[in-house]
């Protein structure tokens, strides 16, 4: 007997179980309330004119908004799944409504966006590490090359690479395009090679409109995730911050990620990965000559491991084209 049968180990708790089971909803009623959600996540997070005094008072009729929405995709999902409060695994959290919900939006926002034919793409970024270094780089893509005079460049897909042309030849399904993220790996490892490689086709490659959907519906469906509301990144640029915990594996420490996404593109504005607990760094690393950074350093709780800020990605017409004006 396991625990929920012992919870369950009462005379007519039988009929009382039975009696609680109805068929699931349909995928229209789901889909319309998992819409309003998105709505009133947008409209409780987004920019709101300032407030007089007495105004300010009112607030909690918008958070109630959120609630009532909130509460209509439990009332119309709740037939079909239960999730906990926590995992009981010691595994990160399911991802918090709000979180997963202003990600499907991202999600609905790229495929709106379209798939327009780009003869370059350019990257601008500014790179911060741990040890307090910095350096920008700026990097045109285009179907065979990269670079300031274009190279070819490829990316990690699971355990393989897909170049340019294979971009469009990913799964669009979030599920399928998230197995094969995850090939070759299982577990803790598995969500991290998930998130890293999501962030890398979101971040630098011209990821086709269709492919960036199912890359925020992959993120949104990631454990751990919370919305944390508009900030601006360190270049003074407004957007929402999504907050959700690294998994960790062998020696990696604890650390949470923080993104800022604008809304109103679905753009990662900057990533960041921020300490959880002090790490004394690892001890016995030997890097390879001129690797020094294969060795973690020490820092502390709060400090921040490594921010990358996106200046301009999008397309352009021609390699020698800044993008920024």
């Amino acid at each position: 007997m396991n625990i929920h049968d012992e919870q369950l180990d009462f005379p007519g708790a039988a009929e009382l179980a039975e009696a609680g089971r109805v068929d699931p909803p349909g995928a229209d009623v789901v889909a319309a309330a998992r819409s309003a959600l998105r709505e009133a996540v947008r409209q409780d997070t987004g920019p709101r004119p300032a407030e007089s005094p007495a105004a300010g008072r009112r607030r909690p009729a918008r958070r109630r908004k959120i609630l009532l929405a909130a509460g209509a995709v439990a009332a119309a999902t709740a037939a079909a799944v239960v999730l906990p409060v926590v995992a009981l695994d010691g595994g990160a959290p399911p991802a918090d409504a709000s979180a997963a919900g202003f990600l499907n939006s991202m999600a609905d926002q790229a495929a709106a966006e379209g798939s327009g034919a780009a003869a370059y793409w350019k990257i601008q970024t500014k790179h911060v590490r741990y040890d307090g270094s910095r350096e920008e780089q700026s990097v045109v893509l285009s179907p065979t090359h990269v670079g300031a005079k274009p190279l070819r460049m490829t990316w990690n897909v699971g355990e393989g690479e897909v170049d340019w042309a294979g971009l469009a030849g990913l799964p669009t399904d979030p599920a399928a395009l998230r197995a094969a993220l995850a090939e070759g790996a299982e577990g803790a490892r598995a969500e991290r090679q998930v998130r890293d490689q999501v962030e890398h086709l979101l971040t630098f490659s011209p990821a086709p409109a269709e492919l960036r959907a199912a890359l925020y519906q992959v993120l949104a469906d990631s454990p751990g995730l919370e919305l944390a509301g508009p900030a601006q990144d360190s270049e003074g640029r407004t957007g929402m911050k999504i907050l959700f915990k690294t998994p960790t594996y062998g020696n990696l420490p604890p650390a949470q990620t923080q993104w800022i996404v604008d809304e109103e593109n679905g753009q990662v504005l900057e990533t960041a990965e921020i300490a959880e607990e002090d790490f004394p760094g690892q001890k016995d690393c030997e890097p390879s000559a001129g690797a020094d950074t294969e060795c973690l350093p020490a820092y502390e709780a709060g400090d921040v491991i490594d921010r990358e800020t996106y200046l301009f990605n999008g397309p352009v017409p021609a390699p020698d084209r800044t993008g920024t004006d």
